[in-house]
């Protein structure tokens, strides 16, 4: 049964991104929304102009040029990996925890927290499959390293072999969290693991 939306009153925060690679942009998307439970709301947001909060990559070009012009936003902007001569207040370097760099964003509205607006909200957040999988694997190697990447490798065969010629993967995150807790190595502890996971997806996907 589809999960009722409701209207709740949160402080909206629009980040703007400049450099991430395609699966930290995906593992992105999923960790800001471990920050609603402290009453804010993280969205991405396309243009530089419309944005509270500003995350810049040391390897792009496109962010380097945006803090030569930009110099005013600099209290207001994360830097990952930034160049040799960039004295930044608020910067972070691979490999990071996200929730490092979610600390980092909550300092900044911190002292400047917008009054709470209606927004529309579900009990779960979305997140692709891939997201999931890209999500999982940057909590697991917090917990077993580097062998988070054949348990993802499992799951995703798993998920295939079950879906059969239907479909290419699970539909929910329930499933998803059932098949990987049958991957996961005896001697940890997959339950703590699952609901890690869980919290940070907000227990919703789509498609």
């Amino acid at each position: 049964m589809t999960e009722p939306v409701r209207l709740s009153t949160k402080a909206v925060y629009r980040v703007h991104v400049e450099g991430m690679n395609p699966t930290e942009s995906k593992i992105f998307a999923g960790a800001i929304h471990l920050a609603e439970r402290n009453g804010t709301v993280f969205q991405v947001e396309a243009a530089l102009e419309n944005s509270d909060i500003f995350i810049f990559d040391g390897t792009s070009q496109r962010a380097i040029e945006f803090e030569k012009s930009h110099r005013h936003i600099a209290q207001s902007t994360i830097w990952i990996d930034p160049p040799a001569n960039l004295q930044s207040p608020r910067q972070i370097r691979r490999p990071f925890r996200w929730s490092s760099l979610l600390e980092m964003m909550e300092q900044i509205v911190g002292g400047d927290r917008k009054p709470g607006i209606a927004v529309r909200s579900q009990s779960a957040a979305n997140i692709s499959f891939d997201g999931l999988c890209a999500l999982t694997d940057e909590i697991l190697r917090k917990h077993i390293g580097v062998a988070a990447a054949f348990v993802i490798e499992d799951v995703r065969a798993e998920s295939r072999r079950l879906a059969g010629a239907t479909a290419t993967e699970p539909t929910t995150v329930d499933a998803f969290l059932d098949i990987l807790k049958r991957q996961l190595p005896s001697n940890v502890d997959a339950s703590e693991m699952v609901r890690e996971i869980s919290s940070a997806t907000g227990l919703g996907m789509h498609e």
